[in-house]
């Protein structure tokens, strides 16, 4: 079948398969050989002097094949170069081979300029086979007199046009006073073209609308206006982009001049937006969502607004990514997610769906749930069936709740399914269980890793809580328990290589007869025990372990100790001489040094004392003691005012002024904890959650400088935090200082700090300089960081997950953006920052067993010189790169990696076409791709069509 296509140019050709490179290039995709009709003659046009260096090694002229009245011979150029070394977007090293024939030419790839006098008639004879023809049509370096995608730029001030790397047109308008302004520079100016890539407004305090037909005839893929004072969109606003529109995103609008933020949303628009695939209305002021119809959505995130009602009746078979998280839902309505039959992950965080999920409240119809996320939503009971429909790889997180029994008709059919794959539940983080009932873990035989940190399971486990049948348990959890004592075989059925955390839990005595059990197994491989944080008794009562080379010391081949933990000092433990096999020696002399720690126990029992002083029912605060795990907690989430709670602290009477957490959560009324807010009273945990507190003045952190380990100020209103004591803080190991209003954060100093979360802030800038050498987890998502400079990870040599999702580090990520220097980085979190392209070395020091995640990304090319050096590193190991949801072109570029099966299997994600890297051929690449041997040594090879 002869297909035939004719334009004059400037027109540009635009059949299926377009990929368009921007204005100066335009890429034609034709699915087989092309021939031309006797007609068409070969000319070459000589370019001006000022070009002569922009297009090297073409002998100062540009050919390529076409038809002029003024025929200028018949000559055939053997190959054409195009290279332009001051334009990353031109820099396109191979050379395409022109043949032609006395009667037609039959080619791969033709040149033809869209600025000079031509008519070109294509004639492309269908053949059998895979070959893809590239026209490359050269734009505003051969002429002045071309039409670009933009108007003239001093039209459209305020509002610039510009060419995102040389592809997509991108019109900003963030710096416009007035909605007047846009209108004008769209509807009082002649726009070239009028399909448009992007729109944005961003970091905008002036415009407070889109009205309706603001931006004419001009439509858009893509809409982006984040962190400005936008309270109404018109529906005719984006109406007229309603066939072309892919993405959406409108997030915290309202956040500069008008208090409340953008609280409506033309949702009975959406099914009109036929290719509309993502929609972001994150960080609002929404208060409802209704029954949503749409064809097209694949995503939809609505987090952190005040939603309060979920209308059900929603249509949405394609959506595969639901996120509502950080709202005050408190029901989900019947038959909710009836028509989501391509969903796959579901968050609600932080949403009200405690104490109790009914029974059906997630019925999941399609059976292919992969991430179900309720994290601190203060549930505390699931009714049977509150959860249904899950498959076996199912990941459900119900951290930070307040679950205390594990009811097994509610927990057990979800437990039948997901242990016949990977899936798990994840009820670690603060849950109040207080007790594992007989036997539950016996239908578990998959089980691997078990978490179970912040829950109440102290002060004591009981025979067999933990009986684990499989003998296959990998990591298991009790962080924070107030677990003072294991009876015989509470823990059991480990192996050689399982890892026990006990850390920050109230063990005193390491039993013989509990611990040496477990040791016996571990110290037959990698296992071992971690008891820091404990208040360890190191004396006599240690021998046992101290005598025993493979209980305490690091075997050959042991990446550490079986038994790692501190004293009250964290003093090293004696030599082995300090305990001889009499063990007669008088207890003194066995005995390390101790600190004087506040044992609260011994002082209750011999004199009666309470730790607390008398309770007043009306002080704004007060104490609680809870015996037996020796803890001391002072509450003052129902104060009204900082004066109050300075009064409580001051004018108080304390027989003991070493306590263990200041509480305040939650509380509107309290804006400051001032100067000497709380006396002479330290602690070891401060939390003040979802309270207005402002900021916090230095001395009150000082006085606990020795001894606080945990700060907590989220979901607040922070905007000024003490930074430059942190180094001060020298037993502080952890820091969450997320969702609050902090802007700035200078470089940090800290030898103990070991995980720091803010994300959720409206940080911009970070500096050099920063000293945390024991740093584990640093997570900065959900802040406008445009970039990371160059050392910024110098002194981190532990760090092992480092998150910056939804940051603004796109387009490029510079080379030595993200230089890690720990030999122990497990994870690196860069999902939805806009991110196109990595530039070679932008993200290096990391392991083979690294996990790297850029999903959600605009990466289009998985180019060789970036990608490649990061797959040989990871090749080696389990790590990988995680590519989903971004649009990369699956063509000949990409033949390195298929063709790789070390390089494939460490690479996830799939193609724009939706088309997983997996599921590619490697044969037509074989076939149909050649492999140039690169210009210069040293270089990458190049992939193109044969």
């Amino acid at each position: 079948m002869l297909q035939e296509f004719s334009f004059g140019i400037p027109v540009v050709l635009t059949p299926a398969g377009t990929a368009a490179l921007g204005n100066d290039i335009a890429l034609i995709h034709l699915p087989s050989r092309l021939t031309f009709g006797p007609s068409i003659q070969p000319i070459c046009y000589p370019i001006t002097d000022d070009l002569g260096t922009a297009i090297a090694g073409c002998d100062k002229k540009i050919c390529g094949w076409g038809y002029s009245k003024q025929d200028i011979g018949s000559r055939y150029p053997e190959s054409l170069c195009m290279r332009d070394p001051s334009r990353a977007d031109l820099h396109i090293r191979q050379e395409y081979t022109l043949k032609g024939t006395s009667g037609g030419l039959q080619s791969t790839s033709v040149l033809a300029s869209k600025h000079l006098p031509v008519s070109l008639t294509l004639k492309m004879q269908a053949t059998s086979g895979f070959l893809s023809l590239f026209i490359l049509l050269l734009g505003s370096i051969l002429g002045t007199s071309g039409r670009t995608a933009c108007p003239v730029s001093d039209l459209i001030l305020p509002c610039v046009c510009y060419h995102h790397l040389g592809r997509q047109t991108i019109v900003d308008c963030s710096e416009a006073k007035s909605s007047d302004e846009i209108f004008s520079a769209f509807n009082d100016v002649s726009w070239p073209f009028t399909e448009i890539w992007k729109f944005q407004l961003t970091h905008n305090w002036e415009i407070l609308e889109l009205p309706d037909g603001v931006f004419g005839d001009v439509t858009f893929e893509e809409i982006y206006i984040y962190n400005d004072s936008l309270v109404s969109l018109h529906p005719g606003a984006i109406l007229p982009s309603k066939d072309r529109l892919r993405e959406l995103k409108l997030s915290r609008c309202g956040m500069g001049k008008i208090p409340g933020g953008m609280e409506e949303f033309p949702w009975d628009i959406l099914p009109q937006f036929n290719k509309l695939t993502r929609l972001y209305l994150t960080i609002n002021a929404l208060t409802t969502l209704p029954a949503i119809q749409s064809a097209s959505l694949e995503q939809i995130q609505i987090g952190d607004n005040q939603i309060m009602t979920l209308e059900s009746g929603s249509s949405l078979p394609r959506l595969s990514f639901f996120s509502m998280g950080w709202n005050p839902i408190s029901e989900i309505p019947p038959g909710f997610f009836s028509d989501m039959e391509g969903l796959r992950d579901y968050y609600c965080m932080g949403c009200s769906l405690g104490p109790t999920l009914a029974t059906r409240t997630f019925d999941f119809h399609n059976g292919r749930i992969r991430i179900f996320q309720l994290e601190d939503n203060s549930i505390s009971a699931l009714e049977v069936d509150a959860i249904t429909g899950l498959q076996p790889s199912t990941q459900i997180y119900l951290r930070e709740n307040e679950i205390e029994v594990l009811a097994m008709d509610s927990f057990r059919p979800m437990l039948d399914v997901l242990s016949q794959g990977a899936g798990f539940i994840e009820l670690y983080g603060w849950n109040p269980i207080s007790e594992i009932p007989p036997g539950f873990f016996s239908d578990m035989e998959g089980l691997r890793d078990y978490y179970c940190m912040g829950c109440s399971l102290g002060p004591t486990l009981a025979t067999r809580t933990f009986d684990f049948h499989n003998g296959r348990i990998r990591i298991f959890q009790l962080e924070d328990n107030s677990i003072s004592t294991l009876e015989v075989d509470a823990i059991t059925g480990l192996q050689p290589s399982t890892q026990i955390y006990l850390r920050e839990n109230e063990i005193e005595v390491l039993a013989m007869d509990s611990f040496r059990p477990m040791l016996d197994v571990l110290s037959q491989g990698a296992g071992f025990i971690e008891l820091y944080g404990n208040p360890v008794e190191c004396n006599c009562t240690m021998a046992w372990i101290v005598q025993n080379p493979d209980y305490l010391a690091s075997p050959q081949g042991k990446t550490q100790s079986t038994l790692e933990g501190a004293s009250r000092r964290s003093n090293p433990l004696p030599p082995l001489s300090h305990f001889p096999d009499s063990l007669t020696l008088k207890m003194q002399e066995c005995l390390i040094p101790l600190s004087l720690l506040f044992l609260l126990s011994s002082v209750r029992g011999t004199s009666g004392q309470d730790p607390c002083p008398e309770y007043d029912n009306l002080a704004p605060c007060y104490c609680s003691y809870k015996d037996g795990i020796n803890t001391v907690t002072v509450d003052c989430s129902r104060a009204t005012s900082s004066e109050g709670i300075f009064s409580y602290f001051n004018n108080v009477n304390w027989p003991f002024t070493n306590l263990t957490e200041f509480r305040m959560t939650p509380n509107e009324a309290v804006r400051e904890l001032p100067k000497g807010v709380f006396g002479d009273v330290t602690f070891q945990k401060i939390t003040l959650i979802r309270t207005s507190v402002r900021r916090i003045h230095p001395s009150v952190l000082l006085p606990s400088k020795d001894r606080i380990r945990t700060l907590e100020m989220t979901h607040g209103a922070l905007e000024e935090f003490p930074w430059h004591i942190l180094r001060q803080l020298t037993n502080l190991s952890t820091l969450w200082l997320f969702r609050n209003a902090l802007t700035t954060l200078p470089p940090l100093k800290s030898s103990s700090l070991r995980t720091l979360h803010i994300f959720v802030n409206d940080i911009t800038n970070l500096e050099a300089g920063w000293s945390l050498p024991n740093l584990t987890a640093l997570c900065l998502d959900s802040n406008p960081i445009s970039e990371v400079p160059a050392g910024f990870f110098s002194d981190m040599g532990n760090l092992g997950d480092f998150r910056c999702e939804y940051c603004g580090l796109g387009p490029t990520l510079s080379t030595g953006s993200l230089k890690f220097r720990s030999s122990a980085v497990q994870f690196i979190r860069l999902e939805y920052n806009s991110i196109s392209t990595l530039e070679p070395d932008a993200i290096t020091g990391f392991q083979s067993n690294t996990r790297i995640f850029m999903s959600y990304n605009e990466i289009r090319k998985l180019t060789e010189e970036s990608f490649r050096p990061m797959l040989e590193v990871l090749s080696l190991g389990n790590g990988f790169i995680r590519l989903y949801r971004n649009p990369i072109e699956c063509g000949c570029s990409m033949a390195w990696v298929v063709l790789n099966p070390d390089f494939l299997a460490s690479i996830a994600g799939s193609c724009h076409t939706g088309m997983d890297f997996h599921d590619l051929d490697p044969n037509i690449f074989e076939n149909f791709c050649v492999r140039r041997d690169p210009p210069m040594p040293g270089d990458y090879s190049t992939w193109i069509n044969s």
